[in-house]
């Protein structure tokens, strides 16, 4: 994954946490410090961070999740990457990629349901790959846009 990508995808994940955490007055964060944050996107992610971070008391858990989310994907940077050289305009085509993916996203639980099955079953499907999913600490982060995976065998059960 480029540069570019990485810090594509940090602002996404910032922009949904900023849309779920600040007042519904105040502007989106993309729409505020995008072209600011092509520039200088280490400088500017600092200011996203601190911003987020003083209204962190509106977080409920799945705000919580989406800043252990932001946080991995900072840590995801190489040291040398994350500095104040311009992005490309490709930044923008990962911030789309990642926001539409972040739309879809769903709790182990919350899959467990829609697809009729026992959420640990969800989990160890998770576990071993079997259904596109994002572990974020200790919890399972699942695209819950792709099929009912009840069809599955396990390899131990042949």
């Amino acid at each position: 994954m480029t540069r570019d990508e990485k810090f594509g995808r940090v602002l996404a994940i910032a922009d949904v946490l900023g849309e779920r955490t600040l007042p519904a007055n105040k502007a989106s964060i993309s729409s505020r410090y995008s072209g600011d944050f092509a520039r200088h996107p280490e400088k500017v992610l600092k200011w996203i961070h601190e911003e987020l971070i003083a209204y962190n008391h509106n977080w409920g858990d799945r705000e919580m999740l989406l800043f252990e989310y932001l946080a991995d994907e900072i840590a995801g940077l190489e040291t040398d990457e994350f500095n104040n050289t311009p992005l490309s305009g490709k930044y923008l085509q990962a911030v789309m990629s990642k926001r539409a993916e972040l739309n879809n996203l769903i709790s182990a639980d919350q899959a467990a349901k829609k697809w009729d099955m026992h959420p640990s079953t969800v989990k160890n499907y998770c576990a071993k790959g079997k259904i596109i999913s994002t572990k974020i600490g200790k919890t399972w982060v699942i695209d819950g846009m792709q099929p009912n995976p009840k069809g599955i065998v396990d390899e131990e059960d042949e």
